[in-house]
């Protein structure tokens, strides 16, 4: 996992190198194209398996982007900030609907007294 992670930063270290060489209208022809190719790839594809590289990437990205551009991506905004709190908080709970209340845990003796603990100094 951390060779694969290591090799996909550094691809795309290089790729950035690469994109900074570029003349302005040979990236956006560019985008055109990788647009154009998504669209196909958004009318074949039902349902996208996403590594946890491409989680992290989309969700570093996210970040950058205003949410308004947030369309560009495959998946919901939802997912975006479900994964997103998966990398800050990963004991976090993965449930979207999860509550405050639901992360405290449970009176065992709803509706009655709390049970009796005494210190051992106080208990004698």
């Amino acid at each position: 996992m951390l060779g694969s992670s290591l090799y996909f930063v550094v691809y795309r270290l290089l790729e950035l190198v690469v994109l900074f060489g570029r003349k302005e209208q040979a990236k956006e022809l560019e985008i055109l194209v990788l647009g154009h190719e998504l669209s196909i790839l958004r009318r074949q594809v039902r349902q996208p398996w996403f590594e946890p590289h491409d989680r992290l990437l989309l969700t570093a990205l996210s970040r950058v982007l205003p949410r308004r551009r947030w369309s560009a991506f495959l998946v919901r905004p939802e997912t975006l900030l479900r994964w997103h709190r998966q990398l800050v908080r990963p004991d976090a709970p993965s449930d979207d609907r999860t509550t405050p209340l639901d992360l405290v845990s449970p009176n065992p003796s709803p509706g009655g007294a709390p049970p009796r603990k005494l210190a051992p100094s106080i208990a004698r």
